[in-house]
């Protein structure tokens, strides 16, 4: 399986806003999509009730779908990858959705553009669960962009 890494950090970063609107995992979720062989896997990713009253995708729970597409859990890594995937889960359960975020090279997105470089973004939790991934399969660094957009490629 390859991954056209440029056109999943396209998508993200497209998407991408200035702050969260808590929608993380779907637009990881979304951008990954766009840029791998195959799906990322439903039936790993559980849903929870959220305060809307609807079913979502928790991004704390993103990891076995990710193992899934072919990502490996790592060790913190001494310097981070374009596609790097960091995971937060929040002991304390006051994040209970978690948060997930992927390297563009520069700095960590999801659904808005993080400011941090460390990928942490709670101020009111001092020990997260962090959880970091690679993909272990072959990448397309140089993909150029495909002439079918995000979204069709998401419905077709």
């Amino acid at each position: 399986m390859v991954w056209k890494l440029q056109t999943t950090l396209r998508v993200l970063s497209q998407q991408a806003r200035g702050a969260s609107s808590g929608n993380c995992g779907a637009a990881v979720e979304c951008a990954l999509n766009a840029g791998l062989d195959r799906r990322l896997s439903k039936t790993a990713l559980p849903m929870m009730r959220g305060d809307d009253g609807f079913l979502h995708h928790a991004a704390k729970d993103f990891g076995p779908a990710l193992e899934a597409a072919g990502f490996r859990r790592i060790e913190k890594p001494h310097g981070f990858r374009p596609g790097d995937i960091i995971v937060l889960k929040d002991p304390s359960n006051r994040h209970r959705f978690g948060h997930i975020a992927m390297w563009d090279g520069t700095h960590w997105i999801s659904d808005f553009h993080q400011r941090n470089k460390s990928g942490l973004i709670w101020a009111d939790c001092a020990t997260p669960i962090v959880e970091y991934y690679r993909y272990g399969g072959r990448i397309d660094h140089m993909n150029t962009y495909d002439q079918v957009t995000p979204l069709e490629r998401l419905y077709a």
